[in-house]
């Protein structure tokens, strides 16, 4: 198996140039409704990130990394007013699970899997032949930080969890620290 055996369907080729479309609405979205700069930033690296692969014809890599977003469904529900407390409890629990599973777990040891390839084992130059010559680096670099943002809001929803099951913070309160 090689990095540059190319996308399975087409889905593996358009999904990240439709989260391009994500990102760009979080940076319009940020920008005309005065949204917070966190909510700038992640639009402005949602689309940074998709651009770089998208433009560099290898889309399918990063794919499996938009696993990531399926605690963004929860996470948008906690904005919700009309939910009850159970309902409330119940996304927040799913918005811990998927955040801990795919966002700790699974896309990290993907992107280890990836980092140990290139760096660590004998690989055949045709096997990385469709990869920019910065490629390693720019992988290197994308998971530090996002494994690294990733790691600072788990210990953020841990203390926060910690604070509803202590009672110190009541189910539907929105305290982000």
């Amino acid at each position: 198996s090689s990095l540059c055996d190319g996308p399975l369907t087409v889905l593996h080729r358009i999904t990240p140039a439709i989260t391009m479309g994500y990102g760009i609405f979080d940076i319009f979205e940020a920008t005309t409704k005065s949204l917070s700069k966190d909510f700038l930033l992640h639009g402005i690296a949602t689309f940074g990130v998709m651009a770089y692969f998208c433009e560099n014809d290898i889309p399918e890599i990063v794919l499996p990394f938009l696993l990531m977003e399926i605690s963004t469904v929860h996470l948008v529900f906690m904005k919700s007013t009309y939910l009850s407390e159970k309902s409330v409890a119940a996304n927040m629990g799913l918005f811990v699970l998927t955040f801990f599973f795919y966002r700790l777990m699974i896309c990290p040891y993907l992107w280890w899997g990836i980092i140990k390839t290139l760096f660590f084992e004998e690989v055949d130059d045709a096997a990385i032949s469709c990869l920019p010559p910065n490629f390693k680096y720019f992988w290197l670099l994308f998971g530090i930080i996002f494994n690294g943002l990733n790691g600072y809001w788990g210990v953020k929803i841990i203390l926060k969890v910690l604070r509803k099951i202590n009672g110190k913070e009541k189910m539907k309160e929105r305290i982000l620290y």
